[in-house]
């Protein structure tokens, strides 16, 4: 995934509205269900998926695709969430399947950000004037005041020990080469 990441950033990043932020991450879910009347197991049911997200940002921190367009309450089929991923290690299935979904979440979040500058263009001044993304060091170090804080306001002694560690806004925590 490192790698078709890297590669999706190099590549986009070459267009005239390139990406700022791409991420991806992948949820394996394991259910197994048992039914059973009388003594007797009728259902013995053990099911195994995998489904990505990718996520991808247009503009800049201030100002992204992913701003709430005023006037719209309601919109369907935003980012690319819940794609089916074959289980296995096919590489090349893969990278095709991060590949194919990168550029059409791209395609989409480049239409939606048109609509989102020409709202604000056409509209008056937002109450809500804060960055659509914020940048991780400011954020990581507001959450570490706050965890020290509440240590010492519940009389904690022990040490704080914070993990994974945070990365660069391009790349997941929990990516991995496959």
């Amino acid at each position: 995934m490192r790698t078709e990441l890297d590669r999706s950033m190099r590549e986009l990043g070459t267009r005239q509205q390139p990406p700022y932020f791409i991420a991806y991450a992948v949820t394996e879910t394991q259910t197994t269900s048992f039914a059973a009347s009388f003594g007797a197991i009728d259902a013995d049911i053990h099911d195994v998926r995998r489904v990505m997200d990718v996520d991808v940002r247009v503009g800049n921190y201030e100002l992204d695709n992913t701003r709430s367009i005023r006037g719209v309450a309601f919109e369907v089929g935003r980012g690319g969430r819940n794609i089916a991923v074959p289980l296995g290690a096919d590489e090349p299935a893969l990278r095709s399947l991060l590949w194919s979904a990168t550029d059409r979440v791209y395609r989409d979040a480049i239409e939606r950000y048109g609509k989102v500058t020409t709202n604000r263009q056409v509209k008056v001044r937002e109450e809500d004037t804060s960055a659509d993304l914020s940048r991780e060091m400011d954020q990581l170090g507001r959450f570490l005041t706050l965890v020290v804080e509440h240590k010492h306001r519940i009389g904690f002694k022990g040490l704080i020990l914070i993990e994974p560690k945070p990365r660069e806004p391009s790349k997941h925590q929990y990516d991995f080469d496959t």
